[in-house]
């Protein structure tokens, strides 16, 4: 029996009244919606599956430890009934006070775990999860709609810069400092915006590799397109410390007052280009200002490849270990696995 019960969940997840109005708002979007990038509007907090509907600009959420209980068995409250219970399954719907604009194409939990964010190739908005309460710890104890404060994020910059689009975007690290999020653009830019100013980047890193002297414009990031020098992607790895001397060899600001003889807490980024070259820049956040020091490199890979392990690199993730391993993907299915080494240098700072 008690395998039977562990088991119950996935005989009776397919047929669960959440996956049910999904294909509902898939047969209703537009057919020309079929051969789409694949998209990725599904996550998981703790027991609670929550799938977003692009359609109706909402999520659906169900706890699924429920499945596994008779009490999904139970007839519902009232107010439940209109959401499905029994064989159906129930679920809570998430309305966005202000729902985005643009189609959605990824959804992001941030590190503190209260916060979604809504990423599409035209913009960002992001959720704030309501609170739990009652019996089954559900949202706003259980209501069939929920309305979630909803914000966007530099709407004003892509409104007026038609021409570009949002490659990738992520959460900023941290669970303490106030939520960030790093928009990488098509014109070669990490921009760093806070919940508290959503329409003014709290800090902005060129990416771009222009010659010296060489301004970067449009004809300029043409010709870097051509040559695979334009970033694709980009990840923090964990967070370290570093000394004071090798703070300021990174230009970063020195840290708040008090804290003078204390190291530096920092979060690499690694940059990621088409080409298959890797750049490394430091992040830090003190005091709640936010400091960046200047892309270096490209990264030496070894042993050496005349093609650079590739010109169509697409995806990057750094794996939380020592020392840090970066996993570079290209668009022909290959993973690169690189085991990132401090230089001497570096070691002796």
């Amino acid at each position: 029996m008690a395998a039977f019960g562990g088991e119950r969940w996935l005989r009776a997840l397919p047929s669960h009244g959440l996956f049910g109005k999904l294909r509902e708002a898939l047969h209703a979007e537009p057919k020309a919606h079929a051969r789409r990038a694949a998209k990725n509007l599904t996550f998981c907090l703790d027991c609670d599956l929550f799938a977003w509907d692009d359609v109706e600009r909402v999520f659906y959420t169900t706890n699924l430890r429920l499945l596994n209980s008779e009490e999904e068995e139970e007839e519902p409250e009232e107010e439940d009934q209109a959401a499905g219970s029994g064989s159906s399954g129930s679920y809570q719907t998430l309305r966005c006070t202000n729902p985005p604009r643009f189609e959605v194409s990824r959804v992001l939990l941030s590190p503190a775990r209260h916060h979604v964010a809504l990423v599409g190739p035209r913009g960002v908005s992001v959720l704030e999860l309501p609170q739990r309460w009652g019996r089954r710890s559900a949202f706003e104890g259980g209501r069939r709609h929920v309305s979630c404060k909803t914000v966007p994020l530099a709407e004003r910059f892509f409104t007026s810069a038609a021409s570009v689009t949002l490659r990738q975007a992520a959460w900023y690290p941290s669970e303490t400092e106030e939520p960030r999020l790093a928009l990488l653009t098509s014109d070669n830019t990490v921009r760093f915006y806070g919940l508290k100013s959503p329409q003014n980047p709290a800090k902005v890193l060129p990416v771009s590799q222009p010659e010296a002297g060489e301004d970067v414009h449009s004809g300029v990031r043409s010709y870097a397109a051509s040559l695979g020098e334009i970033a694709v992607a980009f990840d923090f790895g964990p967070v370290s410390s570093v000394s004071r001397r090798r703070r300021r060899r990174l230009l970063l600001p020195p840290p708040p007052p008090g804290h003078a003889s204390k190291d530096v807490l920092v979060y690499p980024l690694y940059i990621l280009y088409e080409n298959g070259e890797t750049y490394l820049s430091y992040t830090s956040s003190q005091a709640g200002v936010l400091s960046l020091s200047r892309p270096a490199g490209p990264l030496p890979m070894y042993p050496a490849a005349e093609d650079n392990y590739g010109y169509d690199a697409c995806a990057i993730l750094c794996l939380p270990c020592v020392p840090n391993i970066l996993v570079i993907a290209t668009e022909t299915g290959m993973l690169y696995h690189c085991v990132v080494l401090e230089s001497e240098e570096e070691e002796g700072g």
